[in-house]
């Protein structure tokens, strides 16, 4: 599994962990693709147009006003009122992604993929290594995802919205979030609170704060230079964002009358074109947060968020360490959601990650324990009580299974000598 310290290719329109399987289902098997090639599938399949049914065109109305939608349809197309028209008679059709968010169930319905988003989906998946970054081909982690959307039916289909909560899933996808985002995961959800926090009056004037205090628990070295440098814009950008904000509460307050309102002096840059990218940089991480159950929101079509009632241990490991996290990530999960766990022991691991094994191998048998284990803990998640192992225990379970003398287990290790795979001796399978 791909480790990293800051994703960099995350973007506003990109709200939803399911987002990454339905990149890894359109993903080429064994065939080197060009990002455009990838990008105009996973495309195809969010604006896919899908018939509104007439139980559900109240819904769907409803939230194409909400969002002033109705010209994405009728431009360039029918009218406005001929659209509304045959939506109205349950002949309509929108994009397949309009239709999962019109969903009332969803924790967040903010967000959507534009034309100019999709490549860049793409890119954040290859930083998660659920792609090849130069080949764009199904990586293990996207096996991983694929396995788990299955599991709990993110399957994009007209009658299933692949965008609602199932946390069997979601817990496994933000297992790569966060080993491949600790720092800024950690200041984002460090700079949140139990009080509701806007984005663009709460968390556009705290960017800077939170870039800096990611930034430090970072290392720079001369292979992630140029992250660094990447990371030192974001910094320029918002620094910039929070003092406009700090000027336009002064030029508020100083005006005294609505017409000097009228005439005040106007900012020297464009609102949008300071806020655009704080928004790519912090909007996906709130709402992944929110995906996972970390973080709530009480209007799912607003920017404002509030700590979940049991965040506590998460956060608390969080600011310990990345091992600290990521050791205890499951623990943590089963807190956040109230979740009786039992904890596998060494004489049932095998039992516990031998069909993961199965699903992930290779043509050598070997599979990446990370991911096994990921797949195994996620997979189970309906039972009760939860059955889970953390991940680095696997690795020193599956060392000492390795070392005795009838060994069921064989281990690889990578270039650092740090054990990575393993396969189950075919007799014992």
């Amino acid at each position: 599994m791909k480790s990293g310290e800051a994703i960099q290719g995350l973007h506003k329109n990109l709200h939803r962990l399911a987002s990454l399987a339905i990149c890894a289902s359109v993903a080429p098997t064994n065939r080197a693709s060009p990002t455009s090639n990838v990008a105009s599938a996973y495309q195809a399949v969010l604006a896919k147009k899908v018939r509104v049914t007439t139980e559900k065109v109240d819904q769907v109305a409803s939230y194409l006003r909400s969002r002033s939608l109705v010209r994405k349809y009728s431009h360039g197309g029918p009218s406005a009122n001929e659209f509304w028209d045959r939506l109205a008679s349950g002949q309509g059709t929108v994009e397949y992604q309009d239709w999962c968010l019109s969903d009332p169930r969803l924790p967040s319905r903010s967000g959507s993929e534009r034309e100019q988003s999709y490549a860049s989906t793409i890119g954040a998946c290859q930083e998660l290594g659920v792609l090849g970054e130069s080949t764009n081909t199904l990586q293990a982690p996207g096996r991983l995802l694929l396995h788990l959307a299955g599991l709990n039916g993110i399957t994009p289909s007209p009658s299933t919205n692949a965008f609602l909560h199932r946390l069997g899933y979601t817990i496994g996808a933000y297992y790569l979030i966060l080993n491949c985002d600790y720092a800024f995961q950690r200041a984002v959800l460090d700079s949140t609170s139990d009080r509701p926090k806007s984005f663009y009056s709460g968390f556009a004037a705290d960017s800077s704060e939170i870039i800096r205090n990611g930034t430090r628990l970072l290392v720079q070295t001369p292979a992630n230079r140029s992250m660094f440098g990447w990371l030192r814009k974001r910094q320029e950008f918002a620094d910039r964002l929070v003092k406009w904000k700090k000027n336009e509460q002064e030029r508020r307050r100083a005006k005294k009358n609505e017409a000097e309102q009228a005439t005040a002096i106007q900012p020297t840059e464009a609102e949008q074109t300071l806020y655009r990218p704080m928004e790519d940089f912090l909007l996906p991480r709130l709402e992944f947060l929110v995906d996972v159950g970390a973080l709530q929101k009480d209007s799912p079509d607003d920017f404002v968020y509030r700590r979940a009632g049991r965040i506590g241990p998460l956060l608390d490991s969080l600011r310990v360490s990345r091992e600290g996290a990521m050791g205890s990530y499951f623990k943590n999960m089963s807190e956040l959601h109230d979740r009786r766990i039992s904890w596998v022991s060494i004489a049932d691991v095998i039992d516990h990650l031998y069909e993961p094994w199965k699903v992930m191998r290779n043509i050598g048998g070997y599979a990446p324990v990370a991911d096994v284990v990921v797949m195994a803990n996620c997979s189970r998640w309906d039972r009760d009580p939860w059955p889970v192992i953390e991940v680095p225990t696997a690795f020193e379970m599956l060392a000492e299974l390795a070392r005795r003398p009838e060994a069921k287990i064989r281990l690889v290790s990578d270039r650092y000598r740090r054990p990575e795979g393993f396969r189950i001796v075919d007799d014992v399978a």
